[in-house]
């Protein structure tokens, strides 16, 4: 019986020590995040099962192995619960979860140091068979337990990162520096306060970024932008921002090209205290850079000048037409930098075509005929309607044009408002041109406007300024009427609708023998004798508001109005035959270099004298004169 007990005592021990071998392997697998530890608690199995089959000298030496692993495991642990001891924000979780930890670590030790001294003491003769097997059983236990005691730290270690992001978005010094700023170069954008954590974004040149806060990371320092994502304190690569800089147009949303919603006015100097001139509303200027004063206040640039980057005086635009006329003389070069070749000199009246805007050295070009470059400068450029063609512009009209069919003459350039008519075959004096705001050419008379176009008008080398107003002649109904019937020719020849019946039933009379009250006798009869024009001017200012008394003007203030489309009215004494001979009224139509064109009541035709009998004959008849 006792050899049978023997037996089985040994099958049992053989079958306990198959299991344990599957148990160590088995465990052997699932450690592979703590392969250190596996590995030591391996080989002490395996000096275990060594242990059983030698002498009590090997278990000796493998309670010392195993001890000297406790040691260095222990040391581990220490240093861990020293580094977590060292960070000061940890916050109460953590301790808590680290005193918890650190309980069952030294349970786990106080355990493990009795199972050690257990399996180092020697019966009197051999272990005995049981207390082997109880011994691996704790060998077994142990490894298990430090298995689940790296999971713990792992896990720990991991809470604690987490935790560690967390405490930095509640620890925030929100004494930024400003609160807005735009970025200068591209920066990465972080989850979270560290440079190995997810990069969310990468910001581009031009972003403008708002800031909640500073977060300090060991030497590292953060903002917290408002989007919850950090980016590492670097004032080098952002532009202070005014805090109202929505109200202006910055970097990321400005083109090369603004038009002027208001009139402001361009600065030679930062600080916009030296002003150059006006731009007025409309009007276009190109952008070649943009300029921030100390306080974050974006100032828009073109060369050397400075002006204003407010969205209620600016608003961006493309280029806004393809043809255009040169103001004054201009270089054009062979690329988008005036450091390159000169290509040409373009002259004041010449044409070109825009094709397009191009920034180079610090300055913004714009592309033009035959792909050569001039500066920008849309204050010398005169914008051109397409079919520019159809119109005589500043470069191929002279001064002097004639009229191929009636036009009119208008009082503003938008043309809504007519002031006189100018009929065909008149030869006029041009003495400006202006273009609408879509570039359509206007010639100008003085201050009164007309049309460019070829259909209407066409160029003359003609010394002869000429308003060719209709003739009316004054017989046989008013014999005696001439300065009415003269006055007539001047209020149609400016536009209005009147007959000389009109005029000479408008007209004052007077039973006196003083002209300047009105007209003396019965202009209908061969007896009648005149009126003067103080009286004469009545009539003129119920059609013209603008009439006026010229009496003693000269000849060089009468080609005055001719020039601008007026003729005028004036009093001869000494012309003609005996009805015309003691006083007689024409309409002064033109002149040339020696000569006074006329309309003659008397004959009802277009007459012309010298300037000098004209003068001689003004003479005699006190140099009198009406016109408006």
């Amino acid at each position: 019986m006792k050899k049978l007990g023997i037996v089985l005592l040994s099958a049992a021990f053989l079958l306990q020590m198959h299991t344990l071998n599957a148990s160590a392997d088995q465990v052997k697998q699932q450690t592979s995040p703590v392969q250190s530890v596996a590995k030591t608690n391996a080989d002490d199995a395996t000096n275990t099962e060594k242990a059983i089959n030698n002498s009590k000298t090997e278990s000796s030496t493998v309670s010392e192995s195993v001890q000297k692993n406790d040691v260095q495991d222990s040391q581990k642990e220490n240093t861990a619960k020293n580094n977590i001891k060292t960070d000061q924000e940890v916050n109460k979780t953590d301790t808590t979860e680290e005193n918890t930890t650190s309980q069952k670590e030294n349970a786990v030790e106080s355990n493990h140091d009795a199972g050690v001294k257990n399996d180092t003491t020697p019966t009197n003769n051999s272990m005995n068979s049981k207390q082997i097997i109880a011994n691996k059983n704790d060998e077994v236990s142990k490894t298990s337990s430090n298995i689940n005691l790296s999971k713990a730290a792992e896990n720990k270690a991991t809470n604690n990162t987490v935790n560690n992001n967390s405490r930095k978005t509640l620890n925030i010094d929100k004494n930024v520096p400003f609160k807005h700023a735009l970025l200068k170069n591209k920066v990465q954008e972080y989850k979270n306060s560290s440079l190995s954590s997810v990069v969310v974004k990468i910001g581009q040149i031009g972003d403008v970024i708002s800031l909640q806060g500073i977060v300090v990371d060991g030497t590292r320092k953060y903002y917290l932008l408002t989007n919850n994502t950090y980016i590492l304190v670097d004032n080098s690569v952002l532009q202070k921002l005014n805090n109202n800089y929505t109200h202006y147009y910055v970097h990321a949303n400005y083109t090369h090209l603004i038009k002027a919603k208001k009139g402001f006015v361009l600065y030679s100097d930062a600080n916009t205290k030296k002003g150059v001139r006006t731009v007025h509303k409309g009007e276009y200027v190109a952008v070649s850079g943009i300029y921030y004063t100390a306080s974050g206040m974006p100032k828009l640039r073109f060369g050397d000048l400075y002006f204003t980057a407010n969205r209620s005086f600016v608003e961006t635009s493309k280029l806004p037409f393809k043809k255009s006329l040169l103001k004054s003389s201009q270089n054009e070069y062979q690329k988008a930098s005036s450091n390159s070749v000169l290509r040409k000199k373009g002259k004041k009246g010449d044409v070109l075509s825009l094709k397009g805007l191009y920034l180079g050295d610090n300055n913004v070009y714009i592309k033009v005929t035959y792909n050569y470059y001039i500066v920008a400068d849309f204050n010398n450029l005169q914008r051109l309607t397409t079919n520019y063609q159809r119109y005589y512009v500043h470069k191929n009209y002279t001064g002097k044009i004639k009229v191929k069919k009636g036009l009119i003459l208008y009082s503003d350039l938008k043309t809504k408002h007519q002031i006189d008519v100018i009929r065909k075959g008149s030869f006029i004096k041009i003495t400006g041109m202006q273009y609408t705001s879509t570039g359509i050419p206007k010639l100008m008379m003085g201050n009164y406007y007309l049309t460019a176009s070829r259909a209407y008008v066409e160029t003359s080398t003609s010394s002869k300024i000429f308003l060719n107003i209709k003739t009316i002649c004054q017989n046989p109904e008013f014999p005696t009427g001439c300065e009415a019937i003269a006055t007539t020719m001047m209020l149609q020849g400016a536009g209005v609708n009147i007959s000389k019946q009109q005029v000479v039933n408008e007209m004052p009379r007077t039973n006196t023998h003083d002209g300047n009250l009105g007209f003396i006798g019965n202009p209908r009869s061969q007896t009648g004798w005149w009126i003067y024009p103080p009286a004469m001017l009545k009539v003129v200012k119920n059609h013209l508001s603008s009439g006026a008394n010229l009496t003693n003007c000269s000849f060089n203030d009468i080609k005055k109005k001719i020039n601008i489309g007026h003729t005028v009215v004036v009093w001869i004494s000494g012309y003609g035959g005996p009805m015309t001979k003691i006083n007689h009224a024409i309409t002064i139509t033109g002149y040339d270099n020696s000569r006074a064109y006329f309309n003659d009541p008397w004959t009802g035709k277009q007459l012309s004298m010298t300037i000098k009998q004209l003068h001689n004959y003004r003479k005699a008849d006190a140099y009198r004169a009406l016109g408006y």
